[in-house]
């Protein structure tokens, strides 16, 4: 039932639109003293729709030619209305941030995709085991259709972090949000006391909440990244961030198709080293400053690929920061 109604809605949506276009493609040529030319043409592209001894009624017989053209814009639609066919069991967006969750519970689920983030998280960095702290999550969408395909979950080694961003003080969320000095700290790559920089441990927990391939993980990444490995090398003074980024896509190409559910965790250490697990097995470690500060900057930036992810942590990171 669900199917029916929404694939004949978009028919009716595609006729209508058809329709709409063609009436003012048809206003403008009417000014320009086209009409005939264009009647002439249109008897010759569809005799079957406009025979020659009925053309003297061919405007009454336009919704022909709209049906045609409607279905043409039915085909281009057609592929990013497939990624509404089969999705994961995925709710109206609704309920409480996870933000507001992380008070008390030992794990806490992202409204928008109803995937389920523990408050903290053990990963291995450089061989020793480390306890993380969940800051926030929220959903990434793709296409102009706002498909949900994963969700991120931001975690940090507490005890680095409160020792760096303790001096940060705001009076909302929304102060902390927008201050660019903030996440420019939060995302310095390593510690390095000989210039200045001080960096903590952090972890991006990602879950598939539909089939992905590997490729198209790929490609996703690589836009988000590229630009800023580059921006990192001509500014700061982090080179060497297009051979990482190559490295660290491979990954994606080596797992291959990531199923709903699949987990990635992209372990940055303070050394300036990232490490990629997928479904808890290591694909391999890239020590790379640009790319360690180009992940945190792609879903924490002033221009992050999605709002929905830094405003929950932006909450999350204001709450902790109150705290004693």
């Amino acid at each position: 039932m669900v199917f029916t109604e929404a694939f004949r809605g978009i028919v009716n949506y595609s006729r209508i639109l058809a329709r709409t276009s063609c009436r003012g493609v048809q206003f403008s040529i009417e000014q320009r003293g086209l009409h005939n030319i264009l009647h002439k043409s249109f008897v010759h592209s569809f005799p079957n729709s406009f025979p020659v001894e009925h053309s003297s009624n061919w405007s009454n017989r336009r919704h022909i030619f709209y049906s045609k053209f409607g279905g043409l814009l039915l085909v281009l639609g057609a592929y990013s209305f497939s990624w509404y066919l089969f999705p994961a069991r995925v709710k109206a967006d609704s309920g409480v941030g996870v933000s507001e969750q992380l008070e008390e519970a030992t794990e806490v689920e992202e409204p928008t995709t109803q995937v389920r983030f523990p408050t903290w998280l053990e990963v291995e960095e450089n061989g020793l085991l480390k306890r993380q702290r969940l800051l926030g999550a929220g959903p990434r969408f793709m296409t102009p259709l706002r498909v949900k395909v994963y969700a991120v979950g931001v975690y940090v080694d507490e005890k680095e972090a409160r020792s760096i961003l303790s001096g940060f003080k705001y009076t909302d969320p929304e102060q902390l949000e927008s201050d660019g000095r903030f996440w420019s700290t939060f995302s310095t790559p390593r510690s390095d006391p000989g210039e200045g920089r001080k960096g903590f441990g952090k972890t991006f927990r990602l879950v598939c909440i539909r089939e992905v391939a590997g490729k198209h993980m790929q490609n996703g990444f690589d836009r988000g990244l590229l630009k800023r490995v580059r921006e990192a090398e001509k500014k700061m003074n982090m080179p060497d961030g297009k051979q990482a980024l190559k490295k660290f896509n491979g990954f994606f190409l080596e797992k291959g198709t990531m199923a709903v559910g699949c987990e990635l965790l992209f372990v940055c250490s303070a050394n300036g080293t990232v490490d990629t697990w997928i479904d808890g097995v290591h694909y391999g470690q890239v020590k790379n400053d640009a790319l360690c500060w180009a992940l945190s900057d792609m879903f924490l930036g002033m221009k992050p690929v999605s709002k929905e992810i830094k405003q929950q942590v932006s909450q999350g990171c204001f709450s902790w920061l109150q705290e004693s």
